[in-house]
């Protein structure tokens, strides 16, 4: 109760009783169906106090079961792949999270210090590990009440995530009432940077990690008091306080250049999906290839793996391993082992079956 008070500070004039209306919950079972089919897997009920532990929790599954013997509170999920603009987002950490001027530059190789005293770790990145979006829906949502949000990313600070949190119940019009889970994914998706004030830069503080794992006990134990207050609107509460402190000591030790790490390693995954999906012009042939069928080079230069694998072929017949280096004759990089081998290995295969 204390990290919910701290982090909502509810009062019993912001959690005024409110009478369960079926009409409201079967209107949340509908716009949960529907924004199940938009976001497939990204979106889920998350929970359904009132009804038994081993519950299905799929809306068509409630939906069937309305009017449900006893009120129900309903909580949703929605993870929201934030758009990044290009040219990315350079991440950067803080010279006190490094431990100072003299910190080591660890796995990523920091960048120079910035005039702000800040380290630039690696290349720019194009995606962010999704946003959980989390709502209590109070019964009396969506006719008069918005949904209490709680979000979490392991690139947001507590106070961030709060910051988003306002803007949110700041976006509730009460005149115009109804569901508003789908305007808000969408505003979260294309402008939470913008809200948060990040152009070009994030930057990873002490904090993000312990402050973020806060932010979620937290939000979970807000979300189970308004529960037992019989939930209310939660707007005026959340948008009139100050952002919470953090309660000392740290829940955790956190290591911000793994958080860096990880990021930069969840975007390369990505990058690497994205190119598996596009179609790409091998220099070579000149035929138009789907990435998943083509090669690509450190040094960013693609090419179809049949033309590419001849050409690894040739090289290696024909002299050593160094002497094997990227098509392009702009370039003339020498292609890694590790890469090599892995083509190799991939026509060796290919032979035997």
């Amino acid at each position: 109760m204390d990290a919910a008070a701290a982090l909502l500070h509810p009062q019993p004039s912001c959690f005024a009783a409110s009478r369960f209306d079926a009409a409201d919950y079967t209107e949340q079972l509908e716009e949960a169906l529907a924004l199940q089919a938009i976001y497939e897997d990204a979106f889920r009920v998350a929970g359904a106090s009132g009804l038994p532990p081993c519950s299905d929790l799929e809306p068509d599954a409630l939906l069937a079961d309305c009017p449900p013997p006893q009120p129900v509170l309903l909580t949703t999920e929605c993870l929201v792949h934030v758009d990044v603009p290009p040219p990315g987002l350079q991440l950067c950490i803080a010279a006190r999270a490094r431990g100072g001027e003299g910190g080591s530059k660890g796995a990523g190789g920091a960048g120079p210090s910035t005039d702000n005293g800040t380290h630039a770790i690696g290349e720019p990145v194009l995606y962010l590990p999704p946003l959980r979006l989390r709502l209590r829906l109070p019964p009396g949502y969506p006719s008069t009440q918005p949904p209490l949000p709680s979000l979490h990313a392991v690139w947001l600070t507590e106070e961030q995530a709060l910051e988003l949190a306002r803007t949110l119940l700041g976006r509730w019009d009460a005149g115009a009432a109804g569901p508003v889970t789908y305007e808000w994914v969408e505003y979260l998706r294309c402008g939470a940077l913008d809200a948060l004030g990040i152009d070009g830069r994030l930057e990873l503080l002490d904090q993000h990690g312990a402050a973020a794992a806060l932010q979620q006990q937290a939000s979970e134990a807000a979300g189970e008091a308004a529960e037992a207050l019989g939930g209310g609107n939660g707007a005026e509460c959340l948008s009139s306080l100050p952002p919470p402190p953090l309660p000392p000591p740290p829940l955790q030790h956190v290591d911000v250049e793994q958080i860096a790490m990880n990021l930069l390693r969840y975007n390369a995954s990505k990058c690497a999906e994205a190119f598996g999906m596009e179609m790409h012009c091998c220099p070579i042939c000149f035929d138009d290839v789907v990435g998943s069928k083509c090669v690509l080079l450190d040094c960013s230069h693609a090419f179809c793996a049949e033309c590419f694998s001849t050409h690894c072929r040739m090289h290696t017949l024909e002299g050593s391993v160094e002497s094997v280096r990227c098509p392009d004759p702009a370039c003339r990089v020498q292609v890694p082992p590790h890469v090599l081998s892995k083509v190799l290995t991939q026509v060796r295969a290919s032979r035997e079956t």
